[in-house]
């Protein structure tokens, strides 16, 4: 995937769309789009073959939602990153039919609190300035902001999907944690 993105990124640069310095920064976001697109992708056919694919799309995008800025855990390969992804998601999926409101508010409320506390983080792999990490920090709460209202709206039409979204805001919580908890 690196190869061909290099060789897109290029093309690019010689066609004069991007300058030459922009071209590290274009190669990472081809990468990076790219990838989440597959492995949503991936996801939801997964999530389709065990026929709750609408839980899946509404997980999955919640979960991307949030991690756009928060960060969170990176795994060290783009196959980790795969395999992990697709246990938590089938986790997820299974622990949604288990909950009930009281759960569910609850998972939206701890997991609320732990992302206002601490994200984003700046794992290893990210290096974020202060600057880029104040910048942020609006963006998570916006966007947290979104899906808990959504989660409101969903109490009254599809109580399932309003779970989906609680557990994914927990599934955040849960990355960030396991950020905080390895740099110390």
């Amino acid at each position: 995937m690196e190869t061909i993105a290099k060789k897109v990124v290029q093309n690019w640069a010689a066609k004069g769309y991007i300058s030459d310095d922009e071209v590290e920064m274009c190669l990472y976001n081809l990468i990076r789009h790219t990838f989440t697109v597959a492995v949503l992708c991936v996801l939801t056919v997964v999530g389709a073959l065990l026929g709750e694919w609408s839980n899946t799309i509404v997980l999955i995008v919640s979960i991307l939602v949030l991690r756009t800025y928060t960060n969170g855990y990176h795994c060290k390969s783009c196959v980790a990153c795969i395999f992990l992804s697709l246990a938590v998601t089938l986790l997820s999926l299974h622990i949604v039919p288990l909950l009930n409101f009281i759960t569910a508010l609850i998972l939206m409320f701890v997991g609320s609190s732990i992302i206002l506390a601490i994200a984003p983080t700046n794992s290893l792999q990210m290096h974020l300035t202060e600057a880029e990490m104040t910048a942020m920090r609006k963006h998570v709460r916006i966007r947290l902001l979104i899906l808990t209202v959504s989660f409101l709206l969903f109490v009254f039409v599809n109580m399932e999907k309003a779970y989906c979204i609680a557990v994914a805001v927990a599934v955040v919580a849960i990355s960030l944690l396991t950020v905080r908890c390895k740099s110390q």
